[in-house]
């Protein structure tokens, strides 16, 4: 991953940001690169305000770019998270850089995914370790389970369908499902996603994918796919920490109600969490309002 550290002298507030989606074809977007990435920005932008900025590579990119990225599977990539913040607390202690104890996180899309699983699993597993005091997503995918229904009851083209599949993709592959694809896909789909899922392919789910597997998904029978989408559900716990979701009302990549889900579920439970709908604003036009958001969150806390 990449470090941003402001050249300051007093104790800074660590900032833990995670990015969105980047198709194999697109690696060298990963933050170690420090190349072209349109959410490099959020590395100058914080740390220029004083914050020591961490952000990750995952999984499947950079150093570790010749093995799969376990797309979907936010727990998986949240540990990854989690080691690279130990390994820049090491940083700091062998460039005397001090840290001042407060810990902020944040992601888009896939990131704000990420970034919740990061704090779930630091506050149930690891208390005391990097310990959350805001975060602020945007836009993430809390609510895998009910997304699968989402997808398989449109008859429509959905604009995202290669994002969608991936996420299938990387299950049958990391959970050892390992269903051959024509269980899954129709023809020619099947034999085209064998070279990844950046292919074209049809983006109307009841033409995509095979009745067979819609069925038996539906019915219960494919219990282990089930279960999967289940693990990366990120909606149904108690927060320590405050946590502000963001979401355009538009948004047909990562629809509104996975934000909703989790603001719902964990405002029941009495957690401090706020939803900001950013009205008329679709997945990407929303991310200037996000990240004032963020700013003044963080701002108000550090």
């Amino acid at each position: 991953g990449a470090i941003f550290v402001p050249d300051i002298m007093a104790p800074l507030p660590l900032f833990n940001y995670n990015h969105g989606t980047y198709f194999p074809s697109q690696e060298k977007e990963a933050p170690s690169y420090l190349g072209y990435s349109y959410e490099l920005i959020m590395g100058k932008l914080f740390s220029s305000s004083g914050y020591l900025v961490v952000m990750p590579d995952y999984p499947g990119y950079g150093a570790s770019k010749n093995i799969d990225h376990p797309y979907g599977a936010y727990n998986e990539i949240a540990a990854s998270v989690i080691d690279m913040l130990r390994a820049v607390k090491e940083f700091c202690i062998k460039q005397g850089i001090t840290l001042s104890g407060k810990y902020f996180y944040s992601g888009w899309s896939e990131g704000a995914a990420v970034a919740m699983a990061t704090v779930k699993t630091l506050e149930q597993d690891f208390k005391g370790e990097f310990t959350p005091t805001v975060t602020v997503v945007n836009a993430g995918p809390y609510y895998s389970s009910g997304f699968v229904h989402h997808v398989f009851d449109a008859d429509r083209p959905l604009t995202y369908m290669n994002t969608y599949v991936w996420v299938l993709q990387s299950y049958n592959t990391l959970y050892n499902i390992n269903k051959p694809l024509n269980y899954y896909f129709n023809e020619p789909a099947a034999t085209l996603l064998q070279d990844g899922p950046e292919t074209k392919i049809s983006r109307n789910p009841q033409e995509l994918f095979t009745k067979t597997f819609r069925e038996n998904y539906l019915n219960g029978t494919d219990s282990t796919l089930q279960k999967a989408f289940l693990k990366n559900d990120l909606w149904d716990w108690k927060p320590a920490s405050k946590i502000i979701f963001c979401h355009g009302d538009r948004d047909d990549y990562v629809p509104l109600f996975n934000s909703e889900k989790a603001y719902n579920a964990m405002k029941e439970k009495g957690a401090d969490v706020t939803l900001q709908v950013f009205k008329g604003h679709t997945h990407s036009s929303g991310v200037l309002n996000f990240v004032r958001t963020a700013f003044m969150h963080f701002e108000n806390a550090r």
